[in-house]
Order: C-alpha cells, then sequence, then structure tokens
C-alpha cells in the first residue's frame, strides 16, 4: 500500500505555544526515485506543508515507515526550510523513521536506535527545552524488541 495517513495534533503544552501543532504521517515508503510508485510523495507533503504554514507554522514532521536505506541523501528528500533526522531500518524492508524539523527549531542533539524491527528517533532542542522522540514498532513486534 501506497496511502499516507495524516493526524495534526494541536494540543500540546501551552508553555510551547510555538511548537504547538505537528503532522504525524505513515508513508509507507518515501522512496525518492523517478521508478518509484512513491515519488509523488515528497511533493505532495511540501503542498501540505504550503497548505499548513498559511494559519500556523509546523515546527516538526513525524514520519514512520519510511522505508529508507543509507544510500538515499537526505538531499533526495529535503523539505525547503527544513532539516531532516532520520533512523532507517538496516536489517530488511520498511520501517523507518524520519522527523523534519523546521530550521527555526535549532536540534542540538540526536539519537538513534535501530533494533531490527523497532527504530527509535530521539532529537533535542536545548534552546527550546524541547525533546522530540519518534518510534516505529510494527504490530509483529515482541515486547522484547526494545530491551
Amino acid at each position: 500500500s501506497s496511502g499516507i495517513n495524516a493526524e495534526s495534533n494541536d494540543e500540546l503544552s501551552p508553555e510551547y505555544d510555538s511548537y504547538s501543532s505537528c503532522l504525524l504521517l505513515n508513508v509507507q515508503s518515501l522512496n525518492p526515485s523517478a521508478r518509484s510508485t512513491c515519488s509523488w510523495k515528497i511533493p505532495y507533503l511540501e503542498n501540505i506543508i504550503k497548505q499548513k504554514s498559511r494559519t500556523n507554522c509546523l515546527p516538526f514532521i513525524a514520519i514512520t515507515e519510511s522505508w529508507l536505506k543509507s544510500y538515499v541523501h537526505d538531499a533526495q528528500i529535503s523539505i525547503e526550510d527544513y532539516c531532516v533526522h532520520r533512523c532507517d531500518r538496516s536489517t530488511r524492508v520498511g520501517g523507518g523513521v524520519l522527523l523534519c524539523t523546521h530550521r527555526d527549531l535549532h536540534i542540538t542533539n540526536t539519537e538513534t536506535l535501530d533494533k531490527d524491527s523497532c527504530q527509535l528517533l530521539m532529537c533535542t532542542s536545548e534552546t527550546s527545552k524541547l525533546i522530540i522522540c519518534l518510534l516505529y514498532r510494527p504490530p509483529s513486534a515482541k515486547d522484547t524488541d526494545l530491551s
């Protein structure tokens, strides 16, 4: 399947009003290859961001099931005004997480964990006092997969 499911969260702590909106997507592949059936997803995502930015800037976009591999360069999946942080699944097809942070949200530290079926990405912004964690855990994963 190559669908995109989007959810918006507008109820974070009022202490972070400028970061009170995010976009969460399960994209089931962001393969940027011209021959890929998924090559339309980055332009589609850019359009969503432009529409959303008219009312409120999105500080970050969280993406699960990116299905990317290390040979795909960040520049191939970049979105204007956003920095790319990612944790690809290294052992098999599927999985992976990607976080696009707005250029004004300065990420000072990034940690990743790739445990075969599960991927975890943690980004810290010390200036904004935020820690953003993104975890992909497939339904078939065992409770012990992140141990």
